[in-house]
């Protein structure tokens, strides 16, 4: 299916001869992620990455160049284009259970077609190159640009031996937690109010994680953006408004925010993990930190992480099975005062040894 890649690269070079070519250069999980655009793809895409920008130069030698573009300018090779036309308007016959397409998707290459975006996702693993085509030039929805690359980026970072995880995470430089669960268990709220609270962010939907030198795991950031449930869950958070990137929405849709531009300098590439929270809301009047076991744990984490990311498998099993045992696990019992969650957040950080930026142990300000 090598061929397959090399006429999408040559349809990109296309667009580009027609439309013009831009650039810019991200630094995520400490690889290196250059993005090409045809169009003006670039603007509606990096908004949530742009915490990671390193700029453009150097965008040859990244660790991953990916490609994208629209289908206003059909391709030239008629192969393709015939292709291209049937995935689109048949997608059904193409493709799998998660997306991904039957007859290109393997061990090398990993190709996804996502009906609701109409986004071809392609990534060839050994020519460190990928792709990403939209069927048409009207706009893509707010939840794929709070996202963006999700399932072309996870294919690349786990075969770097990083792993995507559908959670939050929060804390300081030198360690901090990771909060999942399913939608609407509590934990972008958490990570919210540990925000507010002064707490460094690494993200609230997606994180990546690897092991780290120390023998432990490291917990890097990928998205700046966050999502509530509902409107009356950001009455909580009245700065953020202003924030909002789907002010206009259809019902059942999430409140999503950016945060590119507020509270920037809490925003942080990376920090240890010390321990996992898996978040419960109970309606009782007090928040509090009580141990779990991995296998709790482990049932929080790899449902909604393995399902939302068509290439994941045994190798993402096997690595959340790992981190589950290898760190402390504990549940987070929601209260009512939201401003208890921060509070035992850092007391837990304290007992685990974590300081904050300035060197004050965590919590332990006046």
């Amino acid at each position: 299916m090598k061929a397959f890649a090399q006429l999408m690269e040559s349809y990109f070079q296309e667009s580009a001869s027609v439309n013009g070519e831009a650039c810019r250069r991200f630094e995520i999980a400490g690889t290196s992620v250059s993005l090409k655009s045809s169009g003006g793809w670039l603007s509606e895409m990096t908004p949530a990455l742009s915490h990671l920008e390193v700029g453009s130069d150097g965008a040859d030698a990244a660790g991953l160049t990916v490609m994208m573009w629209d289908g206003g300018q059909e391709p030239r090779n008629h192969l393709l284009r015939a292709y291209l036309f049937a995935l689109t308007n048949w997608w059904f016959s193409y493709t799998g259970p998660r997306g991904e397409l039957l007859d290109i998707h393997s061990e090398s290459m990993t190709a996804t077609y996502h009906p609701g975006t109409e986004t071809l996702s392609l990534v060839d693993l050994e020519r460190h190159k990928a792709f990403y085509w939209k069927r048409d030039t009207s706009p893509l929805p707010y939840y794929e640009k709070c996202s963006p690359f999700r399932s072309l980026l996870h294919s690349w970072m786990r075969s770097e031996g990083r792993y995507f995880v559908h959670g939050a995470a929060v804390g300081y430089p030198n360690g901090g937690v990771l909060l999942v669960g399913k939608g609407g268990s509590g934990k972008s709220t958490s990570a919210l109010c540990c925000l507010e609270a002064g707490m460094h962010y690494a993200g609230d939907d997606y994180c990546i994680l690897r092991d780290n030198s120390a023998g432990g795991y490291d917990a890097h950031s990928l998205y700046c953006t966050a999502k509530l449930v509902s409107m009356g869950d950001l009455k909580s958070f009245p700065a953020m408004s202003r924030h909002v990137v789907n002010e206009e929405r259809e019902p059942g849709e999430k409140v999503a925010i950016s945060l590119a531009d507020y509270k920037t300098e809490q925003l942080i590439d990376h920090f240890p993990l010390r321990a996992v929270l898996v978040p419960m809301i109970t309606h009782g009047a007090e928040t509090k930190i009580v141990p779990c076991s991995a296998r709790q744990a482990m049932m929080a984490i790899a449902p909604s992480s393995l399902a939302q990311l068509p290439a994941s498998g045994k190798q993402d099993l096997e690595f959340l099975g790992r981190l589950a045992r290898g760190i402390p696990c504990y549940q987070l019992l929601l209260g009512t005062g939201l401003e208890q969650i921060p509070e035992k957040i850092a007391e837990l950080l304290r007992t685990l040894g974590v300081t904050d930026q300035c060197g004050v142990t965590a919590g332990a300000r006046n």
